[in-house]
């Protein structure tokens, strides 16, 4: 799974997950401000 930056699409992790993804998750959005 790769985490990126939604303004640049930078790498900002990766993560090797002990399961499968399924294909339709999303993440979640959340304001920098808490």
């Amino acid at each position: 799974m790769a985490i990126l930056d939604a303004q640049t699409l930078e790498d900002v992790a990766t993560i090797k997950l002990p399961h499968r993804v399924p294909s339709g998750f999303h993440g979640n959005w959340v304001p920098s401000t808490g």
